[in-house]
């Protein structure tokens, strides 16, 4: 049983290095945010840099954007 729970852990742990490998590699940073070509919807530049989150940010209205993972909200302004 243990055997099987530390399995799945390393393989959500592998997952997730891998994910963050690729975001690593393919994400473009500008005004403030990381995009990835296809997806228009920034995600958030201090979840990414400090937690290594990938995060989208949230629609704030008038080209800002809020992290929906932070407690305060986050605004930035696209260029």
């Amino acid at each position: 049983m243990d055997l099987l729970d530390e399995n799945t852990q390393l393989r959500s742990e592998l997952e997730k290095a891998q994910l963050n490998s690729d975001f690593a590699h393919k994400a473009v940073f500008k005004d403030g945010m990381y995009w990835l070509k296809g997806d228009s919807t920034p995600f958030c530049q201090r979840c990414w840099e400090i937690d290594h989150n990938i995060v989208h940010l949230g629609p704030a209205g008038y080209g800002t954007y809020y992290c929906p993972e932070e407690l305060y909200q986050r605004k930035i302004r696209r260029k």
